[in-house]
C-alpha cells in the first residue's frame, strides 16, 4: 500500500514537473496563445457637437483593434451607427442604417461614415479656430 502511494505521488509530482517545464519553455520562446487585446466599446453618441470627435475617434480605435472581426466595410459602417442612440443622432443612424440595409447608401466605407457624422455633428467652428491658433 505504501508503495503504491508513493508510485502514485511520483507520478503527480513528474506531471506537475511536465506541465511547469511545458509552461516554462512557452513563456522563453514565446510560443504561446495570444490573448487579444479589447477596445472600449464606442461612448453611446446622442449627437451633441462637444461628443463628436470624441465618438469618431472612439468608433476608429474600436474597429481598428477588432478588424479580424469585420468581414467588410459594411459591417463596420453598420457597428459605428449602432452606438448612435438618443436625441437626433439616433433618428440620423436609423435612417442611414435603414440605407445600409436596402444597399442605397451614400457610404461605401467606415471613413466616408465618420467624415459624414463630424460633418453633420461636428464642431462647424473647430477647423477655422485651429487655424487662427495657428502660429508658424
Amino acid at each position: 500500500m505504501m508503495e503504491a502511494q508513493t508510485n502514485v505521488s511520483d507520478a503527480v509530482a513528474k506531471a506537475a514537473s511536465a506541465v511547469a517545464q511545458a509552461i516554462l519553455t512557452d513563456m522563453l520562446t514565446g510560443n504561446h496563445p495570444a490573448r487579444r487585446a479589447r477596445a472600449a466599446k464606442p461612448k453611446i453618441d446622442d449627437g451633441s457637437r462637444d461628443k463628436a470627435e470624441q465618438f469618431i475617434q472612439s468608433v476608429h480605435v474600436a474597429v481598428m483593434m477588432q478588424l479580424n472581426t469585420f468581414t467588410n466595410e459594411r459591417m463596420k459602417i453598420l457597428y459605428a451607427l449602432s452606438f448612435m442612440c438618443g436625441g437626433i443622432a439616433q433618428v440620423w443612424a436609423e435612417n442611414k442604417t435603414n440605407m445600409i440595409l436596402s444597399h442605397s447608401s451614400t457610404f461605401s466605407t467606415l471613413a466616408e461614415l465618420l467624415a459624414g457624422i463630424k460633418r453633420t455633428f461636428g464642431d462647424p467652428g473647430q477647423e477655422r479656430r485651429a487655424y487662427t491658433n495657428y502660429t508658424p
